[in-house]
């Protein structure tokens, strides 16, 4: 008596189907995955602009004369990267973080970035004050753009803020 060898037809069929029913879903999970992953970039950095906003504001300041000056955000800065990157990480030159605005957030990228940083204020002291720390991307190369923000405002007492990161098109 001689045994088979191998696969029959129907055994193959089944098996593709399997396979293709397994890879239909577990190829989105992996895009989404990876535009997660993508996008994790934007809240750190976020956080990151935000505690050097609040450092600076609640910081005491004095004038030449020794004068304490009104509380104050430091000023708007950015974009940097002058527009965001189109669907790839781009490094931005150690220069381009050099500036009084960006230094005195003590906000750096050493790293490529997938985003655009930029710093709003409103230009006025004490309790008026207001700013806001916002990312911009694009993480597809598609002309959609990811937003990523959050406010602060200026208090008496210190700095309030929204409720944390403000996101548009997450994952675009």
């Amino acid at each position: 008596m001689r045994r088979a060898r191998g696969f029959t037809l129907i055994e193959l069929m089944m098996a593709v189907a399997i396979l293709s029913i397994l890879s239909s879903l577990a190829i989105p999970w992996c895009v989404r995955y990876v535009r997660r992953a993508r996008a994790a970039e934007a809240p750190l950095a976020i956080r990151k602009m935000y505690d050097g906003a609040v450092s600076y504001f609640v910081a005491d300041r004095a004038d030449s004369s020794g004068k304490l000056m009104p509380r104050r955000f430091p000023g708007s800065a950015g974009p940097t990267p002058s527009s965001p990157p189109m669907g790839n990480k781009i490094a931005v030159p150690a220069g381009d973080w050099k500036t009084p605005q960006w230094s005195a957030l003590d906000f750096t990228l050493s790293e490529p970035t997938r985003f655009s940083f930029r710093f709003d204020d409103n230009g006025q002291p004490g309790a008026a004050a207001f700013a806001q720390v916002i990312a911009q991307g694009d993480l597809d190369g598609d002309g959609v753009y990811s937003l990523y923000a959050r406010s602060c405002s200026g208090t008496s007492d210190g700095v309030s803020s929204g409720t944390a990161v403000y996101s548009v098109n997450e994952l675009e």
